[in-house]
């Protein structure tokens, strides 16, 4: 890899750790594509050969944005007014198998039982999204 690219990457690297910046974000600061960024971050040839122990921060910034993510996704579905219990249920189904979290910690999270809850994804329209759920049932 050439010299310049690879401070090109770790420029990337150190914009990401101190801003806490996503791929896209990081992109648009410096007039990249986000999968070129993505690539420069992720690859065996990118930063991951270039600076071990930043590559380590970057990795470690990107495990907190993606839990905070989760927790606001979270808090978005308990705090939204839904128009019937069937929209929040639906809501929180989506919410466990995109975050693919079991139905214990849903029903943790969203203040229901774990019985209810089965129950109430077990009732939705959406089979495919319902067999995914069930998936996540203990």
């Amino acid at each position: 890899m050439r010299e310049s690219t690879s401070k090109k990457i770790i420029e990337i690297a150190n914009y990401i750790i101190e801003n806490k910046a996503t791929n896209q974000e990081a992109a648009s600061h410096f007039g990249l594509a986000k999968d070129t960024v993505k690539k420069y971050m992720n690859r065996q040839d990118g930063l991951i050969s270039i600076d071990y122990d930043l590559y380590l921060k970057v990795k470690k910034v990107k495990e907190e944005m993606v839990n905070l993510s989760k927790q606001i996704g979270g808090q978005a579905i308990k705090s939204r007014n839904y128009n019937n219990e069937y929209e929040k249920t639906y809501a929180i189904a989506e919410y466990m198998v995109n975050n693919k979290i079991t139905l214990t910690k849903a029903s943790v999270k969203f203040g229901q039982s774990k019985e209810e809850l089965k129950f109430k994804i077990e009732k939705l329209d959406n089979k495919k999204l319902v067999n995914k759920a069930k998936k996540l049932f203990e």
